[in-house]
């Protein structure tokens, strides 16, 4: 998918939550479709969206960065040392295993890898140093936070504000384009040469992070909100219906069948308000809960009954 066509999606579906957020900031929605589409619309939901997946899995499904780093944690045991460490880490390979589904590089990884996991979680990629780092908030992580955009959105805008604040000082109101691009370099590396240009932050295959983020910015400019020009179709409509053989479970079925059964079942329990689980096959707690919300009982089996 091109990045406008991607780009556009995104507005669609969620700018009425993005003006308002930012109305009151020096940012605009155009850097935040931007910084979106730069963090995980190349690699992780320009591929989702094609599948016609419901967008509370594509929101699950936004997770990545298992390259190997210096910062907390460089590792899993530095993790498990972490105040609920455990937590995290299983949290953090549970989400490398579910996007390894839909994508062969993280797939590769994860098969060839049991220590790796993922480090960003959330359409914007918050870090996952903010488990233990100031201004921590384990609960984002712990919780699966990133699954809503609201909180995503907000975890942006704040570290946009912070970014702001270090490079232009605790006053500024305001920002030019070329300022709001190093403001986005900044988010990206934690800091940026203003006045230098835009070939600086993360460098990938399409250029310097600041070129890439000033690229997708103008492409969002120039694509209205409600335009309606999307090539992805309107998504079918979904019958809302129990399936009892369905047993409570933390692994999944051996059976390809029930496999599928199981995943079509999350699927159609993600279309319900205020549910987005990991289409993973594996029936557990998340899916229980899911189920008694939707059909007022948990799944049989589970030991909570």
């Amino acid at each position: 998918m091109k990045p406008q066509q991607a780009i556009e999606w995104f507005k669609e579906n969620f700018q009425d939550q993005i003006e308002p957020a930012v109305a009151a900031t020096p940012f605009s929605a155009d850097l935040v479709a931007a910084i979106a589409y730069q963090e995980t619309g190349k690699d992780v939901w320009s591929l989702l969206i094609g599948k016609q997946l419901p967008i509370p899995e594509i929101l699950a499904l936004c997770v990545g960065d298992t390259i190997d780093r210096d910062e907390f944690p460089s590792s899993k045991g530095e993790l498990l040392q972490a105040n609920r460490g455990a937590e995290m880490f299983q949290v953090a390979r549970e989400a490398l295993e579910a996007i390894a589904e839909h994508s062969p590089p993280y797939r590769a990884v994860a098969q060839a890898h049991p220590n790796k996991f993922c480090h960003g979680f959330g359409i914007f990629q918050y870090d996952i140093q903010f488990f233990r780092e100031a201004p921590a908030d384990p609960e984002f992580f712990l919780e699966r936070k990133w699954r809503n955009f609201g909180d995503c959105l907000e975890k942006l805008i704040g570290e946009l504000r912070a970014a702001t604040r270090k490079l232009f000082g605790p006053s500024k109101n305001s920002l030019t384009d070329d300022e709001e691009i190093y403001v986005g370099i900044a988010y990206n590396q934690g800091h940026a040469k203003v006045g230098a240009g835009f070939a600086q932050g993360f460098k990938d295959d399409d250029g310097f992070y600041g070129e890439n983020i000033f690229q997708y910015r103008e492409i969002a400019r120039n694509i209205a909100p409600s335009s309606g020009g999307s090539e992805v179709g309107p998504q079918p409509a979904v019958e809302i219906k129990d399936d009892p053989a369905i047993v409570f479970s933390n692994h999944k079925p051996d059976d390809p069948e029930m496999l599928a059964r199981v995943k079509n079942f999350q699927r159609m329990l993600n279309t319900q308000p205020g549910i987005s689980l990991v289409a993973d096959g594996a029936p557990g707690t998340e899916t229980s809960d899911a189920v008694n919300r939707v059909f007022g009982h948990l799944l049989p089996g589970d030991p909570r009954t």
